[in-house]
């Protein structure tokens, strides 16, 4: 068998989500930032589902995370599944920490929530290396 055959197409890069994945639940940062919005909004449970749609088998499940494009704190609609792809572990702690720290700019700062957005929507890594100033 050659080398990396069976391998999703995409592994290594970062997935790229279709362009309808840009969904958006909520843009009040009234609502947004209230005490337990995100934590009541999480509702989607079909990790299977999203290793499917990007052709990744599910023995190599446990290597990802079903992940939001857009999170749930900057108005993410979790329960839409064009928002859902498979995060590689790997980078995990470096997205929650830039999630955690938009979500908190957004709510404490009154920073711009559609700029922040954005920085999400196809790749966040570029938005890392911007705030943090190092790679992901």
């Amino acid at each position: 068998m050659c080398a990396g055959a069976g391998r999703p197409r995409w592994r290594g890069r970062r997935a790229q989500p279709s362009a309808d994945t840009r969904r958006r639940r909520n843009l009040d940062r009234n609502v947004i930032c209230a005490p337990g919005y995100a934590r009541s909004h999480r509702v989607w449970d079909d990790k299977a589902g999203t290793l499917r749609k990007y052709s990744i088998p599910p023995n190599d499940g446990g290597d990802y995370e079903d992940d939001d494009l857009i999170p749930v704190c900057l108005g993410g609609d979790n329960a839409d599944p064009r928002n859902h792809w498979p995060q590689p572990l790997a980078e995990a702690h470096e997205k929650d920490d830039l999630e955690w720290y938009a979500c908190r700019d957004v709510c404490e700062s009154g920073d711009s929530l559609a700029w922040w957005q954005s920085g999400f929507r196809i790749d966040w890594r570029p938005l890392y290396r911007k705030i943090f100033r190092r790679d992901p």
